[in-house]
């Protein structure tokens, strides 16, 4: 039997996380194909917690091949977080077999321009990704 005073009242998915910076495991990573037709790219699922460690659900990201500033210097940055700086030639396919269960930091915000509103990494204001070791300083 349900009881609907046992219902959650709050919304427990979909709904906006502050703007800020959290913790990011990728949890999935594959290619993918645009629908409307292109190259493949790069598709992160990632599980995101708060700096304390409360959980706030799940994130998508993508990363392109593209020859644009802020696409290229977003894909430095997640390799550097991931600690895989060290790649000097790679194609995007390949991260798909090393950034699994990988742990970095992430810079959040509301996109208030999309209807509705949703979350999206901030390229903007911060340095997008870091790593681990930088927890104490954020």
């Amino acid at each position: 039997m349900i009881n609907f005073n046992e219902l959650p009242q709050d919304k427990p998915v979909g709904t906006l996380i502050d703007k800020g910076c959290y913790i990011a495991t990728v949890v999935e990573a594959t290619m993918r194909t645009p629908k409307s037709g292109g190259a493949d790219y790069l598709a992160l699922t990632y599980t995101l917690k708060t700096l304390d460690g409360v959980e706030k659900g799940k994130f998508w990201d993508n990363f392109f091949d593209i020859d644009k500033p802020i696409p290229r210097y977003k894909l430095q940055r997640l390799l550097t977080a991931l600690g895989l700086s060290s790649l000097t030639a790679f194609e995007l396919s390949d991260l798909t077999k090393i950034v699994n269960n990988k742990t970095m930091l992430v810079d959040i915000i509301t996109d208030e321009k999309s209807d509705p509103p949703k979350n999206v990494i901030d390229v903007f204001s911060g340095e997008i990704y870091y790593p681990m070791s930088e927890k104490a300083a954020k």
